[in-house]
């Protein structure tokens, strides 16, 4: 697929400054050439077509042919919450999460996250989701990058929710759905909202107790227990639909 991430700060006039990483793509995996048709996004809705030229001062250039502002992004602006999870799924939930239009993503350290990161990892975690949230817009048609927030823990984050809109998906949660919850919020009109999923081991009744205190609700997700890796994208999944992301 010839589409390609730019920053912004790469655009010179009417030609386009393409960094290191993607140069090399370019050139040695796609083997593609001056002349060559390819397609760039800016990460801001912006997409542009452009034309490849010769290598200049050790870059690859490309003439901008035209402009165009796209936003592919649902009505809904969804934050998803995700507790650590233990080997690659948290690569597979931010690619996916990408691909459904989830606008913002916070890995969460929980009481029962088997997973957690000193500094140093954690830095290098989110440096690496951000290039994976990067490809997932290639591949996809994504236009704007999902802003990824660096780890947190449960006790940051609660007390910065109060007054929003969110909802915290619980097992243990046998009166209240996700559909009721859904049902009032687009009642309400709401066009932002906040999902929480809980790692393997799920949600301590401490944490439970903490996220009612600052307004949030729990909410089951049928009569079957999901993996964390799929709870947090049904769950997104079901939202778009329901705000009407798959109609357009």
């Amino acid at each position: 697929m010839r589409r390609f991430f730019i920053d912004v700060e790469n655009l010179q006039d009417d030609k386009i400054k393409i960094d290191i990483n993607e140069g090399n793509h370019i050139a040695n995996t796609l083997r593609l050439r001056p002349g060559d048709e390819v397609d760039f996004f800016d990460g801001r809705g912006n997409e542009y077509k452009g034309v490849l030229l010769p290598k200049e001062k050790g870059f690859l250039w490309a003439r901008i042919v035209s402009v165009s502002l796209r936003d592919n992004m649902p009505a809904l602006k969804l934050h998803l919450y995700q507790s650590l999870t233990k080997g690659g799924k948290m690569d597979y939930i931010l690619q996916k999460s990408v691909e459904l239009g989830v606008a913002a993503f916070t890995p969460v350290i929980s009481r029962y996250s088997v997973v957690t990161l000193d500094e140093r990892k954690a830095g290098y975690k989110l440096r690496r989701w951000r290039e994976i949230a990067k490809a997932a817009c290639k591949q996809c048609g994504r236009n704007t990058l999902m802003d990824i927030e660096p780890v947190q823990g449960w006790n940051e984050i609660m007390p910065a929710m109060a007054g929003k809109k969110f909802v915290v998906l619980y097992e243990n949660e046998k009166k209240i759905t996700l559909r009721s919850v859904i049902k009032n919020w687009l009642q309400e009109q709401a066009r932002e909202v906040h999902l929480f999923v809980g790692p393997e081991g799920g949600y301590s009744g401490t944490e439970i107790g903490t996220a009612q205190e600052c307004g949030g609700l729990t909410a089951g997700l049928g009569p079957r227990v999901l993996r964390t890796e799929t709870a947090g994208l049904i769950a997104a999944g079901i939202m778009f639909y329901e705000w009407g992301d798959m109609d357009k």
